[in-house]
């Protein structure tokens, strides 16, 4: 398992995800010390999918949308000694191979890392950046 020295938890919000949760858990499961799938609702074997690889699984009963997942996961997550907590994309769209080199900031002293899947400031909405206090 590659670590870091914080001890990191994973929320992964998910919904119908059967066919990528497993890869994106498994994947995961290298860098993270406790990982939490949140299924929002889904229909399909998401969470049985999940808890195949023995990780934290917490079901919506309906779907209440991917910021509460979030919100959900990041509530449970607190309930571990943690020190970082990633989010991923359940479809893996966000690489889990790339929890290394986004936490590492973290490493040299930052209070928070966000990740962006373009490179162009631009690409994000004005109101998203100003929300965020990006100029």
């Amino acid at each position: 398992m590659v670590r870091s020295t914080l001890r990191m938890a994973c929320v992964i919000p998910a919904f119908n995800e059967e066919s990528t949760i497993g890869s994106v858990v498994k994947s995961a499961k290298k860098y993270c010390d406790c990982i939490i799938v949140v299924d929002d609702g889904s229909n399909d074997r998401t969470r049985v999918m999940a808890e195949h690889y023995g990780v934290n699984v917490i079901s919506h009963v309906i779907r209440l949308g991917a910021g509460a997942a979030i919100s959900t996961g990041i509530r449970a997550a607190l309930r571990y000694d943690i020190d970082v907590i990633v989010t991923l994309d359940a479809d893996g769209q966000h690489d889990p191979d790339d929890i290394p080199s986004v936490i590492s900031p973290l490493l040299d002293g930052a209070d928070i890392v966000i990740g962006s899947r373009t490179k162009e400031r631009s690409a994000m909405p004005l109101h998203k950046r100003q929300e965020l206090h990006m100029p």
